[in-house]
């Protein structure tokens, strides 16, 4: 239960069976005072007792301090905690809540066994693996992070397709001089805005290389472009996003290419694969696949279609392996690729990169 008295006194007058004038005559007040509780403002406190026996509530419950079983909800003994805490404070018990949570699919752990080590002698991860959920964080202090994902029903693949916005990305990532603009870009402030001459002699970059990168960097959500008019011209200029996937992308993928050997705790309990969709069919939409007419080939990092003119072959020798090798990057990109636009939860208070 959240701790919203004004939600909750709602919630309990209906099922009082009350209306609001209803419950402004047992407590002598207008209908307007009802109102106003339940839109956001507070009853007199020498009329909460009162309040409470015409609900049958206890306050606790009512102000939502506690669940309607007599135990403290869990959500509001987090906020009350948390919300105390300054920005550098939240970060370390949120990580350590975190830990807590990832312990908890484990068999029958114990509370002494879920609590984030204070010294690591390695770099050290918790794993997760389940048929419903898949988790991974970094708990060594110099950098801590989390990903968390709930399965879909229909698996991880449902969320996704490959698209040429997720290609595109890929593409742009493995090009070390746009590796090099990101970085920089990524160690601005706030509001900071650039040109590309500007990038250019930063990074003792050619400007051709810069526009072109930038551009592709624009078309992506990375960067986005204005126009400057200084009255006697105009020239465009650029905003970095600051874009949280992308930050996780690069984190990520720094802990995969160093391998992760030391889980702990290494919760492995899956029985089925997180995506269930036929790698035939994840082809087929962006690549033309045929069972009779085309095979897909891999050549490096390039899918090529070729027509087999007619002529029936194992596409599954051809596919299986290139297929494997794209579906963990495409589930980690694919929030990013079409563009984080709106969110339920969406808090920024960051000053410096």
């Amino acid at each position: 239960m959240k701790l919203n008295f004004n939600e909750n006194l709602v919630r309990y007058r209906k099922r009082a069976g009350l209306t609001q004038q209803q419950l402004a005559q047992k407590l002598s007040i207008t209908p307007q005072a009802v109102s106003k509780w339940e839109k956001g403002s507070y009853p007199d406190c020498e009329l909460l007792p009162k309040l409470s026996q015409i609900l049958d509530v206890s306050l606790d419950v009512l102000f939502g301090l506690k669940d309607e079983d007599g135990k403290i909800s869990l959500n509001t003994a987090v906020i009350e905690e948390v919300g105390k805490l300054d920005e550098a404070e939240k970060g370390k018990r949120a990580m350590e809540l975190i830990y807590t949570l990832l312990c908890a699919f484990r068999t029958g752990p114990s509370p002494e066994h879920a609590s984030l080590p204070e010294s690591f002698t390695r770099e050290t991860y918790a794993q997760v693996r389940s048929d419903n959920a898949l988790a991974i964080a970094r708990l060594n202090p110099d950098m801590q992070y989390a990903c968390f994902m709930r399965i879909p029903e229909d698996g991880i693949d449902s969320y996704f397709s490959i698209e040429p916005r997720l290609l595109e990305l890929f593409s742009l990532l493995s090009d070390e001089n746009a590796m090099r603009v990101i970085s920089y870009a990524e160690t601005l402030s706030r509001n900071n805005i650039l040109t590309k001459e500007c990038i250019s002699m930063e990074l003792d970059m050619p400007q051709e290389t810069v526009s072109a990168i930038v551009d592709r960097c624009e078309n992506l959500g990375i960067m986005w472009q204005l126009t400057a008019n200084t009255g006697g011209e105009t020239f465009p200029i650029y905003g970095y996003v600051h874009n949280v996937p992308l930050v996780g992308i690069l984190t990520l993928a720094k802990s995969l290419v160093n391998y992760i050997s030391f889980p702990e705790p290494d919760i492995d309990t899956w029985t089925r694969a997180p995506s269930d969709i036929d790698h035939r069919t994840l082809l087929n939409s962006r690549y033309g696949y045929h069972p009779t007419k085309t095979t897909i080939i891999r050549i490096g990092g390039i899918f090529v279609r070729r027509k087999n003119g007619g002529k029936k072959h194992d596409k599954e020798k051809l596919c299986r392996n290139a297929c494997r090798s794209m579906h963990h990057s495409f589930r980690i990109v694919s929030a990013f690729g079409n563009r984080l636009c709106r969110g339920q939860l969406y808090h920024e208070s960051y000053s410096q990169a």
